[in-house]
């Protein structure tokens, strides 16, 4: 019998597209508090609707709003720091550490923190800085969320050095 470890798993074993059932979810929110990537989010779905409630044709418009748990669509927070990325990199680039020290300075506008966030979540954790990457693209082709990890690269390099 073969032990099946951590890196052994492929992007077909996860499903990474938010599947919202709101018969299922109780919108405790418990979800968004625990993404450590900060890639869904709580937001009010608003959607028009055409019934007619009478024995006879009589259209008329209704409206529901009601809050849902969807995924972020921001370019910026679709990296879900799943490592297939990293997995698969010759030059063991920290991509998802780089890309979470980007979102830091994105949010906070502080360059030396996040520098500071880069240096331990890279080097701190034995890989690579970003502009040591080959742009050889096999990140990209491992990547669940289909991000262009080559080019958010550079702009990690061009903001962060």
């Amino acid at each position: 019998m073969q032990t099946v470890k951590a890196l052994d798993t492929c992007t077909d074993d996860l499903r990474w597209v938010i599947r919202y059932d709101p018969t299922c979810c109780t919108m405790c929110g418990s979800c968004v508090a625990q993404c450590m990537q900060n890639a869904i989010e709580v937001r009010m779905m608003r959607q028009e609707y055409t019934v007619s409630e009478k024995p006879w044709p009589e259209p008329e418009k209704k409206h529901l709003a009601r809050p849902v748990i969807r995924q972020k669509t921001d370019l910026a927070q679709l990296c879900v720091g799943c490592g297939f990325c990293a997995k698969v990199c010759p030059m063991n680039i920290g991509v998802s550490g780089s890309f979470t020290a980007m979102n830091y300075y994105t949010l906070y506008k502080d360059l030396a923190a996040a520098k500071h966030q880069e240096n331990w979540l890279v080097r701190g954790h034995g890989k690579k800085k970003a502009a040591e990457c080959i742009k050889c693209g096999a990140c990209e082709k491992a990547c669940p969320q289909h991000i262009k990890i080559r080019e958010e690269l550079v702009k990690v390099t061009e903001t962060l050095g």
